[in-house]
């Protein structure tokens, strides 16, 4: 499936051709400024936030300046419409994540958390049906929701710390 970084304008949804980024590597086989979740992240993923990524995309003439005060998302179309992607953009921050024996560190890390465990455990049980089969079919989207839990978790156990 195509996926398209879209910016939107009054009612509607534009793509952006990343393509044009230097930071930007072509590894799918899909046209019209499309591309996969991965080629998307990997561009993204070279970028600290979102205002230096709007910034290159600014002079590459991508995007208009009023447009850089708009939200960038990640969608796909579907019967001449374009549909939001669950998940948003990941940014530099994200990237150990997305790298598997750094993802393997952080919870062999934290291995004798039980507090950790417990949360992931339900964090894992109330994810909807729909999402699990995307999780499954692809792993990117799959290591970016982990990497949600996980700082999602983290967080959490740093306020109960502090809360207790």
């Amino acid at each position: 499936m195509a996926y398209y970084l879209t910016i939107r304008k009054k009612d509607t949804y534009i793509p952006i051709d990343i393509g044009c980024l230097t930071c930007f590597t072509k590894l799918s086989k899909y046209k019209s400024g499309g591309c996969s979740l991965e080629e998307i992240d990997r561009c993204t993923m070279n970028y600290i936030n979102e205002y230096f990524f709007k910034e290159d995309l600014y002079k590459a003439g991508l995007i208009e300046l009023e447009d850089i005060a708009r939200e960038l998302t990640i969608r796909y179309k579907k019967d001449n419409s374009y549909e939001l992607v669950r998940n948003g953009i990941p940014y530099r921050r994200t990237k150990n994540y997305f790298d598997l024996y750094g993802l393997k560190f952080i919870l062999l890390s934290k291995q004798k958390d039980y507090i950790f465990y417990v949360v992931l455990y339900k964090s894992v049980i109330f994810v909807p049906a729909k999402y699990l089969y995307g999780f499954i079919k692809m792993r990117w989207v799959s290591r970016f929701c982990l990497a949600g839990m996980v700082n999602k978790l983290y967080i959490t156990k740093i306020i109960l710390k502090n809360t207790r």
